[in-house]
This record gives structure tokens, C-alpha cells and sequence, in this order.
């Protein structure tokens, strides 16, 4: 099995990101990355899991970690330049806040 991280050949396919964006699998990617910055709820609110990408590098957040690689990597390999565009700034507002 290739590892999804090591992938090279960034050929977009005009199928592949289609389906991608009818099935709506863009959308939920960014609900992933934006997730752990979010206060969860509960019977009482909690604070985000992550307060800052810094925290990325610290072992007990490496499930994190791996899963902000995977989506950059989904992203990476299957969107135009204006839907880049939109995610860099999303990454900027993460950090900013």
C-alpha cells in the first residue's frame, strides 16, 4: 500500500475533483481540520482539544497531527488553485486564532 504522504504525482483528475466536491467530501474535510480547534460540548463546554498548531508537535497530539497530513494531502492532490486559495487562508485564520 502507498503511503498517501509520499505521493508525488499530483495530476489532478476534472472526474475525481467533481465527485469530490458533489459528494461533498471537500466540506467535510475542512470540518475535520477545523474540529479540534473548537470548543466541545457537553453537559458543560470544555475548551478546544488543540489551542494552537504548536501543539501539533507534542506525542499526545500526533493522531492530529497525522490526520492534518491526510487531509493537506487529499487537498493537495485533487484541488484547482482558487480552492488552494481559500484553504491557505483557512490555515492562516487557524493560526491567527
Amino acid at each position: 500500500m502507498m503511503d498517501p504522504l509520499q505521493i508525488n504525482d499530483f495530476t489532478p483528475s476534472r472526474d475525481r475533483q467533481k465527485l469530490l466536491r458533489e459528494q461533498e467530501v471537500l466540506d467535510q474535510v475542512f470540518h475535520l481540520l477545523k474540529a479540534p480547534f473548537m470548543p466541545r460540548q457537553g453537559l458543560t463546554e470544555m475548551g478546544p482539544l488543540l489551542t494552537s498548531p504548536s501543539e501539533l508537535s507534542e506525542t499526545r497530539n500526533e493522531v492530529f497531527k497525522t490526520m492534518f497530513q491526510l487531509c493537506y494531502s487529499l487537498l493537495r492532490c485533487d484541488i484547482y488553485l482558487e480552492t488552494m486559495l481559500i484553504v491557505h487562508h483557512l490555515l492562516e485564520y487557524l493560526i491567527i486564532y
